[in-house]
């Protein structure tokens, strides 16, 4: 098991710690309690890793935590990747795809939109990149949670993002420099 992979197994042995596995009954409902842990209920596609890093904890910010519900994100090497992600995803899979794209993508949405099965869904952000929609001590929350599994952490007065044009680069950079 690769270090990504820590939160999930800690969570399965508390759940299976605290329950006494004496019956089928209890072996069933521990094992209902582990849906989304194990098997996703559905793929979110999108372009980067920095969708990757944000995404679930700015939703847990909002209250959702992706992984209890079984969403399972695939950073895709961009935009293009995404699309045939998608097209090979939904001719192997039966669970929901779901594709986050930047504003920019509108080639990619169009193809990914003709290519929708109901299931499916598309998502096209109408304010440029996910990575510019935070304030930057939301950003800093949000990379300081990635960081910490793995040992490491930002300073507030370390932590600069350009104030005009994309974050993406500085992401980028920031990524390579911490060994993400």
């Amino acid at each position: 098991q690769s270090f990504d992979d820590m939160p999930r197994l800690t969570a399965m042995a508390e759940i299976f710690k605290n329950r006494q596995l004496t019956t089928v009954a209890n072996l069933v409902a521990a094992s209902k309690s582990l849906i989304g842990l194990l098997r996703p209920r559905a793929l979110l596609l999108v372009e980067g890793q920095s969708e990757c890093i944000i995404l679930p904890k700015a939703m847990q910010l909002m209250g959702l935590d992706l992984e209890q519900v079984g969403v399972h994100i695939i950073a895709s090497g961009g935009v293009q990747q995404v699309v045939r992600r998608f097209l090979f995803y939904r001719e192997i899979v039966t669970l929901p795809l779901i594709c986050l794209l930047d504003e920019d993508a509108s080639d990619a949405s169009e193809i990914i939109f003709d290519s929708l099965r109901d299931i499916d869904g598309l998502l096209v952000l109408q304010s440029g990149e996910l990575e510019d929609t935070f304030s930057d001590s939301a950003m800093l929350e949000i990379l300081n949670g990635q960081l910490m599994r793995h040992g490491q952490s930002l300073q507030q007065t370390s932590f600069v993002l350009p104030k005009n044009g994309k974050r993406k680069d500085a992401l980028n950079r920031l990524f390579r420099s911490h060994g993400l």
